[in-house]
């Protein structure tokens, strides 16, 4: 899979999950990698931590990129969306989406339309209550509760967050998106999310699920097309 040149299917997705930072070896390489804009970006973050899983996560992204679109990882160039979503440039290039928490980066690689991909680091979040009743919508904040008085609370949660997360970043639309307008649930992947009427992205076919991205995470993706096949790797 991680040979020179990666290939993909029609409709088909690779995900493709790394621990970040890498090795001293490989962050060399990755930094090497980055555009003068990226590396700049790199330098503003307060903590050197959070500099190198971006680093990891940016550089990673710049080589398997690489590898799928057949040239050189420092010549990609990207182009952002109207809500800030970036794209590469170029007519046939893949679509993909990363997302990346403290130890690990997740990227999704497909064609055959956009897609999402959200990964957190599995945790307790005393907060998520008042979370929910902001963000979920009033089904998922009823399933959320009753998983609570289960003491199977944050998991929920974060199973939640993440498909959310995932279908909003497939909608291209950032965190301005309306979350308590769509609701992806628990379901299976046929099943999709559900948009209120006129909510954005409601057009179209959905795939959305669950993903085992490795021990200590949770993670989702979400397609606006309906994927033929969806491929995980762990590249080390």
């Amino acid at each position: 899979m991680l040979s020179s040149e990666a290939r993909l299917g029609h409709e088909e997705v690779h995900l493709i999950a790394w621990a970040t930072p890498g090795s001293p070896e490989r962050m060399d390489a990755w930094r090497g990698l980055l555009s003068a804009d990226e590396a700049e970006r790199a330098a503003r973050f307060r903590f050197a931590r959070h500099a190198r899983a971006w680093e990891a996560a940016r550089g990673g992204l710049r080589e398997l990129l690489g590898r799928y679109a057949g040239g050189s990882p420092q010549a990609l160039r990207f182009t952002l969306g109207p809500h800030g979503k970036p794209a590469l440039e170029g007519s046939g290039a893949p679509d993909f989406n990363l997302s990346h928490t403290e130890g690990l980066a997740l990227l999704a690689i497909g064609r055959g339309g956009a897609l999402g991909v959200d990964v957190e680091a599995r945790r307790e979040v005393p907060e998520r209550a008042g979370i929910a009743r902001s963000h979920f919508s009033d089904a998922e904040v009823a399933l959320l509760e009753a998983e609570d008085a289960e003491g199977r609370g944050a998991d929920c949660f974060l199973r939640l967050w993440t498909r959310k997360e995932a279908v909003i970043k497939a909608v291209g639309q950032g965190l301005g998106y309306p979350l308590r307008r769509v609701t992806v649930g628990l379901a299976s992947a046929l099943d999709g999310p559900i948009f209120e009427p006129g909510a954005p992205g409601a057009e179209g076919p959905w795939s959305l699920e669950d993903l085992d991205p490795g021990p200590g995470f949770r993670a989702a993706l979400a397609c606006r097309f309906r994927p033929g096949a969806v491929r995980l790797f762990r590249w080390r």
